[in-house]
């Protein structure tokens, strides 16, 4: 039976104190440099067909480093990988106070574009994939992967480089194989921010 595997990887550790524009946009620092580097190395030899990656930085630089272990690959840009607040959370609702109704409706549209991209059965043959993303989408994905209330997604975590592994089976069947799967990096390297 043909299996679609989506490999979610949550980019390396940026530089948040001083981006060079936007806050959004800091490059990876040295210890997200070293997270990328030791998850290239977990990946290398899986027999993965594609790495797509959100068009911001931190995401592409990660993906970049993933990519020299699949020299036959190009990585490819998607913005609809990006950064979002899907939902928020009733019980939560007092940490996302600057953002507008529309902002998260915007969010979860594209969410739910990406999510339809990626999330669906395979088309005869096992396929394996890269997605280079963010902590709260990933999360999202992962939610909406097996089922459970997208309300959720703040109840999971993702360190830098963490690895959600899903399954999804010819006949629509989806498992969560592993999730924040951080083994691969030395513990002085398990970072969330």
């Amino acid at each position: 039976m043909p299996i679609r595997t989506l490999y979610l990887i949550r980019h390396a550790q940026h530089d948040r104190a001083n981006p060079e524009e936007d806050p959004l946009e800091g490059p990876l620092t040295p210890a997200g440099e070293m997270q990328a580097d030791w998850t290239a190395r977990r990946m290398q030899g899986l027999p993965v067909q594609a790495i797509f990656s959100s068009d911001l930085r931190r995401a592409q630089q990660t993906a970049a480093v993933l990519a020299r272990s699949f020299p036959d690959l190009r990585v490819r840009c998607d913005p609809d990988l990006r950064e979002c607040v899907p939902v928020i959370p009733a019980l939560q609702a007092d940490h996302f106070t600057d953002m507008e109704p529309g902002e998260v409706a915007r969010h979860l549209n594209r969410a739910e574009r990406a999510f339809a991209r990626y999330f669906h059965r395979t088309n005869g043959r096992d396929v394996q994939e890269i997605l280079v993303t963010h902590g709260n989408l990933l999360r999202y994905f992962v939610c909406r992967a097996i089922g459970l209330p997208a309300e959720r997604w703040t109840s999971l975590e993702i360190y830098n480089c963490g690895i959600s592994e899903i399954a999804i089976e010819s006949n629509g069947r989806t498992q969560l194989i592993s999730h924040n799967d951080a083994g691969h990096l030395p513990y002085y390297l398990k970072t969330f921010l």
